[in-house]
């Protein structure tokens, strides 16, 4: 009985992680990209965005993590790492970020990562 109590257990939660694990669901759109955020609402880019502002120092690192830190154009004064995080522009601390700052002309994202709230 113990055994079997065991193997029901791992199978469930192979089941679960499975699930949880599974892509995101990102339907191709003509010559763009199209995900559905947290919070269930669908995101549509003409293109894959090439001029990024973060305001989480996490995101931060991800970004420079999978190589796109060359597109990243803003940041926050709490965005130190990795060192090359350092050369991009800072927009303030975050909250409330400088808006006039991440929209002006020298900049003008295509995305702002911003954290939930």
């Amino acid at each position: 009985m113990r055994r079997w109590t065991q193997r029901t257990h791992l199978a469930g939660l192979v089941a679960l992680t499975l699930t949880a694990c599974a892509p995101a669901e990102r339907v191709p759109v003509r010559g763009g990209v199209a995900v559905t955020d947290d919070a269930s609402r669908r995101v549509t880019l003409a293109a894959p965005a090439r001029r990024v502002v973060s305001l989480l120092p996490s995101f931060t690192e991800i970004l420079f993590a999978i190589g796109a830190g060359d597109r990243l154009v803003g940041r926050t004064t709490w965005c130190d790492y990795p060192p090359a995080a350092l050369a991009v522009p800072s927009v303030g601390d975050g909250m409330p970020p400088s808006v006039q700052c991440m929209m002006s002309r020298a900049w003008w994202p295509r995305l702002v990562i911003w954290p939930p709230l």
